[in-house]
């Protein structure tokens, strides 16, 4: 029984920390294009 429990856990964890990535790796790729359409503010231009 206490291995069945922990197995489930593992299994929810892996698919936690894989959902956690996608959506990190989507947020980054969202980053990329906005600088591409929009280049961040250079320090030197004042």
């Amino acid at each position: 029984m206490v291995w069945l429990v922990i197995e489930v856990l593992q299994i929810l964890l892996i698919g936690m920390l894989v959902v956690g990535y996608r959506n990190l790796q989507r947020r980054m790729d969202e980053g990329r294009y906005r600088f591409d359409t929009h280049p961040p503010p250079s320090v030197t231009d004042e």
